[in-house]
């Protein structure tokens, strides 16, 4: 596991939000599915790609504010 210092120069914490996403895909994913992280990430977003098709950058925009907020810009 990763010294503490080390872990927080990797975060960059900007918001509550941001934080928590960058905890989950930089740290929490790759201890569960350890050396199978980026198959995995890959077939992940294929499924949510397909469950949630955007055709243009501003359906993609409105996509991530919500999860994301309001600061979101492409």
């Amino acid at each position: 596991m990763k010294k503490s210092s080390e872990a927080n120069e990797h975060l960059h914490i900007e918001s509550s939000s941001s934080f928590g996403y960058e905890l989950i895909r930089d740290f929490i994913m790759p201890e569960l599915l350890g050396k199978h992280t980026p198959e995995l990430l890959y077939w992940m977003g294929k499924h949510v790609a397909r469950k949630f098709p955007l055709a243009t950058f501003e359906e993609v925009a409105e996509f991530l504010k919500r999860p994301i907020g309001e600061s979101f810009k492409l």
